[in-house]
């Protein structure tokens, strides 16, 4: 037999044939991956309100929570109306002398007025003669008011057997001086007391507030004082003389100098 021949060309493919039956089905195949999540649905139109269920019963009560922040300050509310006027509180001390001021220009000189009405006469006064002052100072609470310079000096019978003296300015303006007191009392002693470099105003102040007056003691006040307006300085002394409780009573002013400078 002889060899076989080559392979021929496949012939074209022949018509599909009828289909045959369907086979029998075969096993589940495993179940797939889950797909993708679909599209949210619109939302369905909201259902009736149901019935108010009954009240629940009222818990515990909690703690009280911390303070909150302050807040804002509030517009200012209208002034109220005047309240009463209270009690007039007590009256303050009197305050330290403020120092004396410089002396102003003096102003010119105004158109003389016209004469007043002639005053009615006053009450007889201590006898005065020369530079000599008499007095009956006899009842308690009697006094005797001498100008001396820019101050006054005053004796008073205070007491008994006593007098006592005091200084104080004559006008509204300070007056600077230095006093002495110098007292002699019988032989049992001198007594004396200085006012170095004080200021004067209107307050009186007692520079001896016992001087005996039986004839028993002599009584000298030196005084050096400043012209509160000038500034220049003036010397003088005062003696005081009292005799049979004071019914004779008699002071006199010896000055030393006027004008003077330091």
């Amino acid at each position: 037999m002889g060899a076989t021949g080559a392979t021929g060309p496949t012939g074209a493919t022949g018509p599909t044939g009828a289909t045959g039956p369907t086979g029998a089905t075969g096993e589940t195949g495993a179940t797939g991956a889950t797909g993708a999540t679909g599209a949210t649905g619109e939302t369905g139109a909201t259902g009736p309100t149901g019935a108010t269920g009954a009240t629940g019963t009222t818990g515990p009560t909690g703690e009280t929570g911390p303070t909150g922040a302050t807040g804002p300050t509030g517009a200012t509310g209208a002034t109220g109306a005047t309240g009463p006027m209270g009690e007039t509180g007590p009256t303050g001390e009197t305050g330290a002398t403020g120092p004396t001021g410089e002396t102003g220009a003096t102003g010119a000189t105004g158109a003389t007025g016209e004469t007043g009405a002639t005053g009615a006469t006053g009450e007889t006064g201590a006898g005065y003669t020369g530079n000599i002052y008499s007095a009956n100072l006899g009842a308690v609470g009697t006094q005797l008011d001498i100008p001396v310079g820019y101050l006054t000096y005053r004796v008073s019978h205070s007491a008994g057997t006593d007098l006592s003296v005091s200084l104080k300015a004559t006008t509204i303006l300070n007056v600077l001086a230095d006093v002495k007191k110098f007292a002699q009392f019988n032989a049992a002693g001198v007594e004396s007391v200085s006012y170095d470099a004080t200021v004067f105003n209107l307050n009186w102040v007692k520079i001896d507030s016992i001087s005996y007056n039986r004839s028993n003691e002599y009584h000298v006040t030196r005084i050096r004082q400043q012209d509160p307006r000038t500034k220049q300085w003036m010397l003088c002394d005062v003696h005081l003389f009292s005799s049979d409780g004071a019914n004779r009573v008699n002071a006199w002013v010896e000055w030393k100098g006027q004008n003077l400078r330091f």
